[in-house]
C-alpha cells in the first residue's frame, strides 16, 4: 500500500499494487493528478464526471477497478469492476497482451461485474513456476485457468465470456468445458481452426512473448476444439473489417504465400462465419477496424457485449443489436452468403 494515500471519493486507501501511485486533489471544477513515480503509465482521458479539463487518469480510478492478486496454483494479476447487473462478464486477452486491452470496452458494457486478468508472464502477472514452464498447454487448460480466476474472485454465477484473437478460442474452450458456468459468448476476430492448422506459429515457441509465460499446444488444441460441443447460449462473433488483410506490408504478405491478400481476406471472413455457425452466433463485421478491434472500435465490441448480456439476462439465445446502434458503433450484420446450387 502507498503510505498515507487515500481515494478522494471513498476515503479508503489506494491500492498501489501495480505501482500506479498518484496524489489526487478534487476541486469543484477540476481534478489534479500528480505523478509520483515517473515510470508510471497513465491514460489521458476526459475527466469521467463531465468536467472540462482533460487530465492523465489511471485506469484503476477511471474504471473503478479493484486490483487483486489471485492464487490459481500460481499467482496472477486480476482486475474486478463491481456492477449490479445479474450476469458477470469475463474478458480473455489476445496472445501477448495484458488486461489493459479491454479498458475502453469495459467502460461501455454497462452495470455488470467485470473480471479481467493477465496470463502468466504478461502484464502484471509474475512468471509461471519453472516446472510449469516446461510444458505447453491446450486452449482447454487455458480455459480452466479462466475458471480458476473466476473462482478466486468469488464469481459463482454463469458469465458472458469475451475473447479476442486466440482469446476467442480460449473462450470457446471455456464454454465447451464449463457450460454450466457460461451465460454467453462474444468472439472478437477470433483465430480460426483453419488458420491454426495452415499457419506456422513460431511465436508460440516463446509463449506469450514474455519470459516465464506459457506455450500453446496447437495440435492438442485443434483436437479439443474439433470435437467440442458448445452450450446453447446467446453469442456474437465480431469480425475485423472486410479488406483489412490488404493493409499487410509486402514483407508480411510474403509470409502467407502462395495466398494473395484478397484470398487471405476472403478466407478470414469465411472463417468468422464458420465460427459464428459453430456457436450459433450473430455475425457482426466492423466497418474499419483491423485485427485489434477492441482498440480500434471499442464501442462496437461493447455493443456486442451489451446485446449478449441482455439476451442472457432474459434467458434467451437470440441476440438482437438495435438497428440504430450498429451504424453508430461502426458495424453491420452481413447478408447471408448466396446459396450453393445443387
Amino acid at each position: 500500500m502507498a503510505d498515507g494515500l487515500a481515494d478522494p471519493v471513498t476515503g479508503g486507501a489506494v491500492d498501489a499494487w501495480d505501482s500506479r501511485v498518484v496524489e489526487l486533489a478534487v476541486a469543484s471544477s477540476s481534478v489534479t493528478l500528480t505523478q509520483v513515480n515517473r515510470s508510471l503509465c497513465f491514460e489521458t482521458e476526459p475527466v469521467p464526471w463531465g468536467w472540462s479539463p482533460t487530465v492523465a487518469v489511471p485506469r484503476w480510478y477511471l474504471l473503478g477497478v479493484r486490483q487483486v492478486e489471485v492464487d490459481v496454483g500460481y499467482q496472477l494479476a486480476a482486475g474486478v469492476t463491481a456492477g449490479e447487473a445479474r450476469v458477470p462478464v469475463v474478458f480473455v486477452n489476445a496472445w501477448g497482451t495484458s488486461q489493459d486491452q479491454w479498458d475502453r470496452v469495459v467502460a461501455g458494457v454497462g452495470a455488470h461485474t467485470v473480471v479481467t486478468f493477465d496470463r502468466p508472464g504478461v502484464g502484471r502477472s509474475p512468471a509461471l513456476p519453472a516446472d510449469l514452464r516446461r510444458r505447453s498447454r491446450t486452449f482447454g487448460e487455458l480455459a480452466d485457468e479462466v475458471r480458476r480466476v473466476l473462482a478466486a474472485v468469488a464469481i459463482t454465477s454463469p458469465c458472458v465470456v469475451v475473447g479476442h484473437s486466440i482469446g476467442a478460442l480460449i473462450a470457446m474452450a471455456y464454454a465447451a468445458r464449463h457450460p454450466e458456468h457460461t451465460a454467453g459468448l462474444v468472439l472478437v476476430d477470433g483465430t480460426t481452426l483453419h488458420h491454426l492448422e495452415t499457419t506456422s506459429w513460431p511465436v508460440f515457441d516463446g509463449g506469450d512473448n514474455q519470459p516465464g509465460s506459457s506455450m500453446i499446444d496447437i495440435g492438442g488444441s485443434i483436437t479439443e476444439l474439433g470435437t467440442a460441443a458448445w452450450p446453447m447460449v446467446p453469442a456474437a462473433v465480431l469480425s475485423s473489417a472486410v479488406g483489412r488483410w490488404t493493409r499487410l506490408t509486402p514483407e508480411e504478405a510474403a509470409t502467407y504465400a502462395p495466398l494473395t491478400v484478397a484470398q487471405l481476406d476472403r478466407q478470414w471472413q469465411d472463417g468468422q462465419r464458420v465460427l459464428a455457425e459453430k456457436v450459433g452466433a450473430v455475425l457482426v463485421v466492423a466497418d474499419s477496424a483491423g485485427h485489434d478491434v477492441p482498440a480500434e472500435q471499442p464501442e462496437l465490441v461493447a455493443a456486442c457485449v451489451r446485446a449478449v448480456t441482455t439476451a442472457a439476462q432474459q434467458g434467451s439465445t437470440v441476440v438482437s443489436i438495435p438497428a440504430v446502434e450498429l451504424p453508430t458503433a461502426g458495424g453491420s450484420v452481413p447478408p447471408p452468403p448466396p446459396a450453393v446450387p445443387h
